[in-house]
């Protein structure tokens, strides 16, 4: 029998799919050190305000804590420049503000779709709290504001300025909050 081509020996067909396989295992290695790095990359641009965007946009269910010691679990509906909305139950939605989230735990088990590793969003931007109470004063919603260890004061929400909230007390009156103090503000619906 002559020499045929493609014997494992002469370098022929045989080269080649070992040099193919070779360079297919080299690939997936390069790939797997681009996702490596990659990631490592968005986790140490992470911020707060992108993070909690990407569990909004999953609609994942979370549990959240403030700094005061609230804590308040539902679906995240908006998640702005200094604010974050938090869909408690059907009628009732708490504003955040960003500098008083103390912690964020997604609830439920993770899966497949789900968060299950260090924070890696970075994005930013978005409603301001001011943005979204006066989107809603044609509505004069009842609001319960806590700021600090102060006293919470409900009431319905009359106006919105740069940077105080004025406020018809439930028992008469009126009570001028300032924005910048507020940690979360529970607007009901009816």
């Amino acid at each position: 029998m002559g020499a045929g081509a493609g014997s494992a020996g002469d370098g022929g067909a045989g080269g080649f799919e070992l040099w193919a396989a070779d360079a297919a295992v080299d690939e997936a290695r390069a790939a797997r050190v681009e996702r490596h790095w990659m990631r490592r990359l968005a986790e140490e641009e992470a911020t707060l305000a992108g993070t909690l965007l990407d569990l909004a946009e999953r609609d994942v269910r979370v549990a959240l804590a403030t700094v005061t010691g609230r804590v308040h679990a539902g679906h995240l509906t908006t998640v702005g420049a200094d604010v974050l909305a938090v869909r408690t139950t059907p009628g009732a939605l708490v504003l955040v503000a960003l500098r008083s989230v103390a912690w964020v735990r997604p609830a439920g088990p993770p899966d497949a779709s789900g968060p299950t590793g260090a924070a890696a969003g970075d994005r930013a931007g978005g409603p301001r709290l001011a943005d979204l109470l006066a989107a809603r004063v044609g509505e004069r919603p009842r609001l319960v504001v806590r700021a600090g260890a102060a006293e919470a004061s409900a009431g319905e929400l009359l106006a919105v300025g740069r940077d105080v909230l004025t406020l018809g007390l439930d028992g008469g009156g009126v009570a001028y909050v300032s924005l910048d103090s507020l940690d979360e503000v529970l607007l009901e619906s009816g």
